[in-house]
């Protein structure tokens, strides 16, 4: 499997954002318009709420370090 963004920010992103892609790959309504279906909006969702919680577990006091 190829993993995108495991080793930064976690298995539930991870899978999170494959569940999306999966969906969105074989969603005439995601395919047909700028807008995603309910649950292709849904699944990007999850995604997003994925990302943020796993970033939290990453933070280091003071913020982000870029």
């Amino acid at each position: 499997m190829f993993q995108i963004c495991t080793p930064v920010l976690g298995r539930a992103t991870e899978e999170a954002w494959r569940a999306a892609l999966e969906h969105a790959a074989g969603c005439r309504d995601c395919w047909a318009s700028d807008e995603a279906c309910k649950t292709g909006s849904t699944l990007l969702d999850a995604y997003r709420r994925a990302r943020r919680e796993s970033g939290r577990a990453f933070q280091q006091p003071g913020g982000w370090k870029r």
